[in-house]
């Protein structure tokens, strides 16, 4: 049994049984449209566009072009001055998306028939809201236009407009987008209708759109615009500034054309070629349309400048016409902004008058008219159009230029150009299939293969080289390769660089006499932190011998000097690191049961900063000494040092080089062992290569001459030592004196320097396939050198360090290889009015060399300097 209120509700309303619920107060409440959610395509993404019937021109869309806002500089022509300057611009994107389309116009004065451009559905997918029931008639959505005012494709702002013709129209929103990116907020229920658009990069295709709402809530469909953006779409392109011919009319028929290198069509109304640096005279104004990839033809006073091809515009040319000594012409908008620039105010860069008349031509419109060889005089073999006395032109005129070329790309010179870095910058290349640039340098104009290398590879059009040298000039040369590695080349650049400004920390005193009576041979290593420690001999008393160890401190001072070996007093010391590891190598000797006495060779190790007690690495009592060694991957140290021969018979030339190894626990592997080959040799020196190879190098003596140098080679795989191999012969004049300093460089050579008796250092390659004779030299006049010093920097460039000194006086000197192989002339890093002695050296991954000598006033001293 129905209710009384049912009885009611049904007399009212009829049966709602197959009706949704309406609650009270809601009965005429309008229903909520579903949206549409077709969204509008996006546009074509960019592809190379189709040529003008004209021209064979390939019409490429560029990632990056050049424009008149660079610095503006005029070569030089060969009567001519130059002349520079700067155009403010916006920064070039890399892309544009291809879209043809037509001028936009605002809507009609009556609001009630606007122009509606560009309509499109909602573009979001929203749910159907579910449907009320309501016995009024929905209100119709609100219309809504959007267009733009104050727009060109050269605009750097303009202002978006939106309107709505119904009158129930409460706010609006409005979004943009970039491209094809995503749709973002610009405005949101807001009552305004309109915005101005602050063009924010070059070579961009802006997107707009906007929808109202009215005051029930219900917000009508989206409605776009686009506005494509290029700020330098139009080229000058070709120049006929001598006329066309040689009768008075042909010699006065000037013409020049454009280009527009955009994919979008471009209204040339109000646009000016104007002359002079302060662009005072109008050569000619401009009107009509320049179409996507077409040329504009205007020819001077009338239409039979070129008697067989329509101009675009024909009229007289201001300012007298232009001068065969040359003008600075600009192209400007309506906005009065500078489109392009041709600065020929020094004389024109191409083109001829008599006798041939040759138009001046652009040889890459995509590049700016700066560009040192982007324009060229018409080849006179492709030609288009005849003059008034019906003669062929040597020009282009409506057509693809015959210098043209999108390959060609240009190098500017190199700019801030230090001792070891210079930057360079270029155009971009067009070629088709684009990949990479490869930037290629050489030491030689000619780029030999022996000089030359590719330095690096870049999508970009400028780089950063700071691997360089000082004091050596480089040039330069840009690969542009497409996806098949095929490759054109632009044109070279060079530059030298300055000389690098080496400065020295004052020397600090590490060691001085009020604490030992003696000091010995320093040496100096980089803890595993990187800190510099040093080691050194020093005696109190003859009884009273000491290694010394000290080590820098993070506030620039050094530890106090602590004790490593005992009482077992060290000279002709070396120190090895690896890891956490340290190991001081040095020769200690005592007094022999029953008189004499003997010399042995100890190693002091250290484990994560613990001195452990000396062990003794030879026999004791064969007269041991120049200990040397080098930890290998597996942290074992192999020790090499002269002895006394157990083999020779010779009373005068008895020494050999021995061979021991100590693991990483401090056990020996085997007993001492006399290297093959090694009689007469002396002050061995051992290095380990990346193979784990190791290699031991010696002084050798052919009696009554130590003129030589010779090698061995261990493989570590049981079959022991080679037997020894002479590697340089000084032929009796270059007497050996001291150890072999060995390192390798980064082609795995070793090189070797040594002190000779003369008082010089010397330094050569070995390749370990051959012996060699050549060596370089280091002295410094009046001076005698000793205790080289063979380091490697940072970058794997070989240094030596050496001492020179005198009565007088002394120094530390150094070189290094360069890049194409020569040693560079002699710096001083350091002198001073006492003799100074027994200087070495190491470099840190900063290239910061840390230098350690003494001098004859019993003192081991300490610097520091950054090398490059």
């Amino acid at each position: 049994q129905k209710s009384w209120w049912e009885k009611v509700k049904e007399f009212l309303f009829g049966s709602i049984s197959s009706q949704l619920p309406i609650e009270p107060g809601q009965e005429n409440a309008p229903a909520q449209p579903a949206q549409e959610t077709n969204p509008k395509p996006e546009p074509s993404q960019t592809k190379i566009p189709s040529e003008p019937a004209q021209s064979s021109l390939k019409a490429i869309a560029p990632e990056n072009p050049e424009n008149p806002a660079e610095t503006i500089s005029n070569p030089q022509p060969p009567e001519g001055g130059g002349i520079q300057e700067k155009i403010s611009k916006p920064e070039i994107p890399s892309e544009i998306t291809e879209k043809k389309f037509k001028p936009f116009a605002p809507p009609q004065s009556t609001p009630e028939s606007p122009v509606i451009l560009a309509a499109a559905k909602n573009t979001e997918n929203e749910e159907e809201p579910e449907e009320s029931v309501s016995t009024s008639t929905p209100p119709s959505q609100p219309k809504i236009s959007i267009y733009l005012s104050d727009y060109s494709i050269t605009s750097r702002q303009f202002t978006v407009n939106w309107h709505s013709s119904s009158t129930d129209v409460l706010t609006f929103d409005v979004e943009r987008k970039i491209s094809s990116g995503n749709w973002q907020n610009w405005l949101a229920s807001t009552t305004a209708t309109s915005t101005l658009f602050e063009v924010p990069q070059d070579k961009t295709v802006y997107y707009f759109r906007a929808r109202p709402t009215n005051n029930v809530g219900l917000s009508g469909d989206w409605q776009e615009v686009e506005a494509p953006i290029y700020f330098y779409p139009v080229v000058i392109n070709e120049i006929a500034w001598a006329g066309t011919g040689t009768s008075t009319k042909a010699r006065n028929d000037e013409w020049m054309e454009l280009y527009n290198k955009s994919d979008y069509p471009v209204n040339l109304s109000g646009w000016l070629i104007v002359e002079g640096k302060d662009s005072t005279t109008t050569v000619v104004a401009l009107q009509g349309q320049i179409d996507a990839h077409d040329y504009y033809l205007i020819e001077r006073t009338d239409d039979k400048t070129i008697s067989d091809i329509i101009a675009d515009l024909a009229k007289s040319f201001g300012g007298s016409g232009l001068s065969n000594s040359g003008e600075s012409l600009r192209l400007v908008d309506k906005q009065n902004q500078i489109i392009d620039i041709v600065d020929c105010s020094g004389g024109w860069l191409a083109g001829s008058a008599a006798p041939d008349y040759r138009s001046m031509e652009r040889v890459n419109p995509y590049l700016a008219f700066d560009v040192l060889g982007n324009w060229q005089s018409n080849s006179s073999s492709t030609r288009n159009g005849s003059n008034i006395d019906g003669q062929p032109i040597n020009g282009t005129p409506r057509a693809q230029n015959s210098a043209f070329n999108l390959e060609f790309f240009y190098l500017y010179p190199a700019e801030d150009t230090t001792a070891t870095s210079t930057k360079l910058k270029w155009t971009p290349s067009y070629i088709n299939n684009f990949k990479e640039y490869k930037i290629v340098r050489s030491f030689d104009a000619g780029f030999n293969a022996a000089s030359t290398t590719i330095v690096a590879a870049t999508t970009t059009t400028n780089f950063f080289d700071e691997s360089l040298e000082s004091e050596t000039t480089y040039y330069y040369k840009l690969s542009a390769c497409d996806l098949s590695d095929y490759c054109v080349s632009s044109n070279i650049a060079s530059t030298t660089t300055s000389e690098f400004p080496f400065s020295w920390a004052e020397p600090q005193i590490i060691s001085e006499f009020s604490t030992s009576t003696t000091v010995y041979m320093p040496d100096i290593i980089l803890v595993s932190d990187g800190t510099p420690a040093i080691i050194w001999g020093s005696s109190t008393s003859t009884e009273t011998r000491y290694v010394k160890f000290s080590k820098k401190s993070s506030d620039d001072t050094w530890s106090e000097s602590i004790n490593i070996s005992q009482d077992l007093g060290g000279y002709e010391m070396q120190v090895l690191g690896k890891d956490n590891r340290l190991e001081v190598l040095h020769s200690a000797w005592g007094n022999k049961e029953g008189g004499g006495i003997y010399f042995d060779v100890f190693s002091v190790r250290s484990e994560n900063g613990v001195w452990q007690p000396p062990q003794n690495i030879s026999q004791e009592g064969t007269n041991n000494s120049w200990a040397a060694g080098t930890i290998d991957s597996a942290m074992t140290t192999h020790i090499v040092w002269q002895g006394l021969s157990q083999s020779s018979s010779s009373p005068f030339y008895s020494k050999a080089i021995f061979y021991r190894a100590v693991d990483s626990s401090g056990l020996f592997l085997g007993m001492p062992e006399e290297i093959p080959g090694s009689i007469n040799g002396f002050s061995p020196n051992i290095i380990v290569d990346s193979q784990n190879k190791l290699y031991v190098f010696w002084s050798g003596c052919t009696p009554p001459y130590c003129d030589e140098i010779f090698y061995s080679i261990n493989n570590l795989d049981g079959s022991g030592w080679s037997e020894g191999q002479m590697i340089f012969d000084g032929k009796f004049e270059s007497t050996i004196s001291g150890r072999p300093q060995i390192l390798l460089d980064e082609n795995n050579q070793f090189l070797l320097a040594w002190q000779q008796r003369s008082y010089e250092i010397a330094v050569t390659k070995f390749d370990g396939l051959a012996s060699t004779t050549e060596k370089t030299i280091f002295s410094k006049a009046n001076k005698q050198a000793s205790t080289p010093s063979l380091i490697v920097n940072n970058f794997k460039k070989p240094y030596v360090f050496w001492s020179h000194g005198s009565d007088t006086g002394g120094g530390i000197y150094f070189s290094w290889q360069k890049q194409n192989g020569q040693w560079q002339e002699i710096k001083t890093a350091l002198e001073k009015s006492q003799p100074i002695m027994w200087a070495r050296a190491v470099i840190d991954l900063n290239n910061i060399a840390h230098l350690v000598w003494g001098n004859d006033h019993l003192e081991i001293y300490y610097t520091y300097g950054k090398i490059e």
